[in-house]
């Protein structure tokens, strides 16, 4: 899971994957 977050995401992209990273968080929240 930790290897599709990159740790600096490509500049331009940060709309589209700041929901997917929230969404990503979600589910690393629901797993514990």
């Amino acid at each position: 899971m930790a290897t599709l977050a990159p740790s600096a995401p490509p500049t331009g992209s940060t709309a589209d994957s700041s929901p997917i990273l929230t969404a990503m968080l979600l589910v690393e929240e629901e797993r514990r």
